[in-house]
């Protein structure tokens, strides 16, 4: 008689545990804290209607000035990263977006942009709100809506995984 109450408590047991379990992570969520992405998810997603003309994801480094040094180093960078995407690099569009106009962009500026085979866009209005007032990297779907952001100091690596993730379900 112990030895199937022993089982009847094991059993019953076993078959609380994982409800309870359940119940209580549903109770307090933060325990758990998982991490699939490195930067900011935007909820809900902004949309830039003048990215929404592409077919590709966009990574859009964001500059309401004119581009800096640090701005271009960044580029470069940004560049090289694109390019660690070996074939799927196609799938990704370099942009520097700022609300200057291109023809007011250094020749320094210009020159990058045509070496990494980037593209120049000029925001302004609401568009230009929704990506602040500092230099930031965003990352843009085809539809042109903003999925990511990242500070402009963001780990390549950390941006790089993201992207990787985006483009690998093409």
């Amino acid at each position: 008689m112990k030895r199937s109450a022993g089982i009847i408590g094991l059993l019953l047991f076993l078959f609380a545990a994982p409800g309870t379990i359940a119940y209580i992570v549903y109770l307090h969520p933060e325990w758990i804290s998982s991490r699939t992405n490195h930067g900011q998810l935007l909820q809900p997603p902004p949309i830039l209607q003048q990215m929404s003309q592409s077919e590709k994801w966009q990574l859009l480094y964001w500059t309401p000035q004119a581009c800096t040094q640090d701005c271009l180093q960044r580029m470069d960078d940004l560049a090289k990263l694109r390019l660690a995407l070996g074939r799927r690099l196609y799938y990704v569009d370099l942009v520097l977006a700022s609300q200057t106009a291109r023809s007011a962009a250094s020749q320094t500026t210009q020159n990058l942009l045509e070496t990494v085979d980037g593209h120049w866009a000029q925001l302004a209005g609401k568009e230009a709100e929704i990506l602040g007032s500092q230099p930031a990297i965003y990352l843009v779907n085809p539809q042109g809506y903003v999925i990511l952001a990242y500070s402009s100091d963001q780990s390549l690596k950390d941006i790089f995984q993201d992207l990787q993730k985006m483009v690998h379900d093409k």
